[in-house]
């Protein structure tokens, strides 16, 4: 297998494969960093790659594609995955990659793969057949690739080709908790309670904050950048579902959801929530995506090659034709909500845990150190 690399060398993020001078004594390095002794087996070598971070700055999130090479010619393996962390406040102690660090990462099981290797050794059933799965993936092409879609330094400069538009939620949701912190920090000048108004702030409903939003002009794009992210949604499911089943089963299980599309209910009261909204969206998404797969086969057309085209577009094909992509994106307001929402519960647990002297401390501290999220 040859692997295609994609990094952001000009931003100090560079990956390493397995044809990379030296991988083998990196790997080795890595592992011995574990008291339990590890073995480098073949799929260690063969599937795994090491992210490096070459920055001044270090690395607190990063997300990758891995995918057949070229990518549009296949579904990706893997979509936005990486190495998780709720940004929440983007501080100084949100570390994941640190200046000069080095991660390892396999095709097979993903980020923190050594770390499974000492948990358990040989894998539960499903990891086993999940990596069967991936195994007879990899085995089917003679290329893939490995992409950055973006990166987050500790300085909240985010890079990268973000495909998968993810820049206006992680933006709103770090807003939030700045806003929160802020907000706190100004009721603590001027002596209010500022408990009070956490708890206030935490017990609003999910409900309560989507009714806020119900009007579409406040929260969505135009409803033809709705139907293009949809319909790559839908893609991407089918795509999910034909690289496990094969195409034989997908266009079997296409031609007999085509029989049983049912029209959604019409709602007998007024729509309150944006959640249901959201189903209705979903649930039409696919369903017209179905309907329209198994048109291409009654016209002897090939769907995989169409399931392929619109489950591969990218951040930048979306803003082609929907230009108003740049700055709006579908629940950015409700993102921003709920995310205050969880800012307000996770002090209250931070109350309960360490009393009101520590809390109001870290509020204190937390407002000195809060950091916008800026694109580059």
């Amino acid at each position: 297998m040859e692997l295609i690399i994609n990094d952001l060398p000009e931003h100090g993020v560079v990956i390493h494969g397995p044809e990379s001078p030296g991988f083998r004594e990196r790997l080795l390095a890595l592992m011995a960093r574990f008291a339990v002794p590890l073995m480098i087996d073949d799929d260690a070598l063969r599937y795994s790659f090491i992210v490096e971070n070459k920055s001044p700055q270090d690395i607190i999130k990063i997300s990758l594609t891995l995918g057949p090479y070229p990518i549009e010619s296949r579904t990706p393996f893997s979509q936005g995955g990486g190495i998780s962390n709720d940004l929440g406040l983007i501080t100084q102690s949100s570390i994941r990659i640190p200046t000069g660090g080095q991660c390892p990462w396999n095709f097979l099981d993903g980020y923190g793969f050594l770390a499974q290797k000492i948990l358990s050794p040989t894998g539960g059933d499903s990891r086993r057949e999940n990596r069967d799965h991936r195994k007879r993936r990899l085995a089917a092409g003679d290329k893939w690739s490995v992409d950055i879609d973006y990166v987050i330094f500790g300085d909240g400069v985010f890079v990268g080709p973000d495909n998968h538009m993810q820049f206006d939620q992680i933006d709103a949701s770090n807003r939030a908790s700045r806003d929160m912190i802020a907000e706190l920090n100004r009721k603590l000048d001027i002596g209010e309670d500022v408990f009070a108004y956490v708890e206030q702030c935490a017990s609003i409903t999910g409900g309560q904050i989507n009714a806020l939003y119900i009007d579409p002009r406040l929260n969505e794009p135009s409803p033809e950048l709705l139907q293009t992210w949809g319909k790559k949604r839908a893609a991407e499911f089918v795509a999910t579902f034909w690289q496990r089943s094969g195409k034989q089963r997908t266009v079997e299980w296409i031609r007999e959801r085509a029989k049983s599309q049912i029209p959604l209910p019409k709602r007998v009261g007024p729509d309150t929530t944006q959640r249901d909204k959201r189903i209705e969206e979903w649930v039409r998404a696919i369903s017209d995506f179905i309907a329209e797969l198994n048109q291409i086969l009654d016209d002897g057309e090939d769907i995989f090659a169409h399931i392929e085209r619109n489950a591969s577009m990218t951040r930048e094909q979306i803003e082609a034709l929907h230009p108003e992509a740049r700055v709006r994106y579908p629940y950015v307001e409700i993102t921003y909500a709920m995310s205050k929402k969880a800012s307000a519960m996770a002090i209250i647990k931070r109350r309960e845990r360490l009393g009101d002297p520590a809390t109001i401390e870290w509020i204190r501290e937390s407002a000195k150190s809060q950091i916008p999220l800026v694109r580059r």
